[in-house]
């Protein structure tokens, strides 16, 4: 399953001279010996066996127009691939591209970003639009705010901006280190920049508070900011200083990793990368025909030329990508001028970056020697049962025909089942290929299906809303009308006067199932929410934050619990005699509601009936309500629709024991016959 993907040009004034794909090409083989595999095995035009059961291929396409494209590619035993896609347009005009992709054994396994992307980048200045992809966090001053801004309005921009903000207050190398460690997973996939204190203020004098970044927090910056909307503001997520400190580093780690892999894994890739990946693996198809069919004698050529195969057509003349930068326009696109460590420079070549040697091949050199061959050169002879060798000839008859069965015919047929061997091989290859790309298609159609039930959800929320706003929109405007023509002036001025909530439980929407817990207790801290209990666990809670649509969810969730809270209210001054259900189907003026579509008030008697469906939900509850301290908590809501997540809340109605209503679990949803 397709985890982690890198895209991005190098700057060719950082390589000093260098090839690129000689420079990649050198952390490749770096990256191979630190795991422990054969790394100098590999060579170009080869499919290889590198130990461990791992197998690597190499190949590598001239153009005429003097570009190159290099195309690595590792299978390990594990399951893991890795694939690196180097093209050098060579035309003095347009930067080179790198493109990293990995791949994990299945969708369960996550693959965080990998030590060669953190290898790579530290050799080439790295670039996505105008933001540089530094391995470690930049520390940007007062005159480099322009170039920052640039970057965030730069519209080929792939990944995410992560910005922070700093004062004098904030000492300055610790806050580096921590962003430095929350960042780590979104190496080649996001730019990092810690503002300093001036360049904190200089950055929000440009953007404005609607796109500030504050001292002590770190923002978000996703592709396309318009920095003219401050309603835009909303999209570009915040991690408040009060979070960072009290939340786990691990924990905000994998949220910003998860941050960055969902924004880069689902921006296409361009059309002329897809191109010249796709001329690569045909290539890579025929390396490995040619390997299988080459005595383990031969010797590579180092040249490496294009294979001209009539049906591929000869390679265009340039594959270029939208979010190339000509060189002469850099300076107006903007660029941070901070140097970057590089190694040696070496003269130009066009041979590969791994030595010249005899390849080991990936599978056995079917055996090519005639039936003429001397004594000396055939194999060993070998004793064959009378009654096979008469099977042997029957099946040879059916092949060759009666009269077919001649010296020159066998040894073509044998001709013949040797270059089959590698063909079949070929077509494994490819079915396990093929496999792969029926299952990601598989994951496709299962996200486009949840997409479509979760829109259908959000059509329904929209309009239960609308309906709900009229509904307050038209009891207000006759309120005012009747305080108007009351004939009391104090009254008829209170009519218009904007009575907007100051209560913090009232006016927050949680953009985090962090933020929610942290915004619950401190609402009963000082008397709100106090009609609903948390009893659940909490990092059941927090894992809904590592899926992508936790803001909205946690946002959901607050409105169901200020119902569940004004519903015990009620219930509990007498003001309101009825179920959960009845309450959001009627809610009373003054109260806040939720869809009643969404609510179910138990579950369906196959989950009640099926001890592990009905295990799942004995969830903890005070003593007081149960001496064993769980109860099944079967009443739950449905916050959102998404993939096998599906986050829904269960509680348990004790207001007429207590007066309170005690949430169990918020989390993704538990087990069904469905998801069995």
């Amino acid at each position: 399953m397709l985890g982690y993907r890198s895209l991005f040009t190098v700057a060719r004034d950082s390589i000093h001279g260098c090839d690129v794909d000689a420079l990649i090409g050198s952390q490749v083989h770096a990256w191979l010996r630190s795991k422990g595999l054969d790394a100098d095995a590999v060579e170009p035009g080869t499919v290889v066996d590198v130990g461990r059961g791992a197998e690597a291929a190499l190949s590598v396409e001239d153009a005429a127009s003097g570009s190159r494209s290099s195309r690595f590619h590792l299978t390990e035993a594990s399951g893991w691939t890795s694939q690196v896609i180097v093209h050098d347009p060579r035309d003095g005009r347009h930067d080179p591209w790198v493109w990293i992709d990995v791949n994990s054994p299945d969708e369960q396994t996550v693959a965080r970003a990998p030590k060669l992307a953190r290898m790579v980048l530290s050799v080439v200045e790295a670039r996505d639009g105008g933001a540089v992809l530094d391995p470690a966090v930049r520390t940007l001053r007062t005159e480099d705010v322009p170039t920052l801004v640039s970057a965030l309005r730069d519209t080929s921009r792939r990944g995410p901006v992560f910005v922070a903000g700093s004062s004098d207050e904030i000492p300055m190398e610790p806050w580096r280190a921590l962003i430095s460690k929350l960042l780590r997973d979104t190496t080649g996939l996001a730019a990092g920049f810690l503002l300093d204190p001036a360049a904190t203020e200089e950055f929000a004098r440009r953007v404005g508070a609607s796109h500030a970044v504050a001292p002590g927090t770190l923002r978000t910056f996703v592709r396309e900011v318009d920095l003219d909307d401050a309603l835009d503001g909303r999209r570009h997520r915040v991690l408040t200083t009060e979070r960072i400190a009290r939340d786990r580093e691990v924990h905000l780690l994998r949220i910003l990793g998860r941050v960055a892999r969902d924004h880069t894994l689902t921006y296409p890739i361009p059309t002329a990368a897809a191109r010249v990946e796709g001329r690569l693996i045909r290539q890579a198809d025929e390396d490995f025909l040619r390997s299988a069919r080459t005595p383990t004698t031969a010797v590579v050529d180092e040249r490496v030329p294009a294979l001209a195969l009539p049906e591929r057509g000869s390679a265009p003349e340039q594959d270029e990508l939208d979010l190339d930068v000509p060189q002469g326009e850099r300076d107006e696109q903007g660029t941070f001028d901070i140097g970057v460590a590089m190694p040696p420079a070496t003269p130009k070549t066009s041979r590969s970056p791994w030595p010249s040697r005899k390849p080991k091949l990936a599978g056995p050199v079917p055996h090519q020697a005639t039936l003429h061959e001397s004594a000396t050169d055939a194999p060993e002879p070998v004793a064959v049962d009378g009654g096979v060798l008469t099977r042997i000839m029957a099946a040879l008859r059916r092949l060759l025909g009666s009269d077919g069965v001649t010296p020159e015919a066998i040894e073509d047929l044998g001709a013949r089942a040797a270059e089959a061997a590698p063909l079949r091989e070929l077509v494994k290859r490819k079915e396990a290929s093929e496999q792969v790309l029926q299952d990601e298609i598989g994951t496709l159609r299962q996200r486009h299906a949840d997409a479509v039930r979760q829109r259908e959800d959000v059509t329904l929320d929209f309009a239960e809303a609308g309906e709900r706003a009229r509904r307050l929109e038209a009891e207000l405007a006759a309120l005012r009308r009747a305080l108007q023509e009351s004939g009391n002036p104090d009254l008829g001025e209170l009519a218009w006067t904007d009575h907007l909530a100051t209560d913090d439980a009232e006016t927050l929407t949680p953009d985090s199932f962090e933020e929610l817990l942290l915004a619950w207790s401190t609402a009963q801290e000082s008397g709100s929410l106090g009609g609903v209990v948390w009893t659940g666990d909490r990092d059941t809670v927090l894992a809904l934050d590592e899926h992508g649509p936790a803001s909205s969810w946690a946002g959901v969730t607050w409105t169901v619990l200020r119902a569940l809270d004004d519903y015990a209210r009620v219930s509990a001054a007498g003001e309101f005699n009825g179920s959960v259900d009845d309450y959001l189907r009627n809610t009373p003026p003054g109260c806040h509601g939720y869809s009643a579509n969404r609510h179910a008030q138990t579950e369906s008697e196959t989950v009640r009936n099926n001890d592990r469906y009905a295990n799942s939900r004995y969830l903890p509850v005070p003593r007081s309500i149960d001496p064993s301290g769980r109860k099944h908590l079967w009443a739950h809501f449905k916050i959102a629709q998404y993939a096998m997540v599906a986050p829904r809340l269960h509680y348990l109605d004790a207001t007429a024991t207590d007066g309170k209503i005690y949430v169990g679990y918020i989390g993704k949803h538990l087990p069904l016959p469905s998801t069995n």
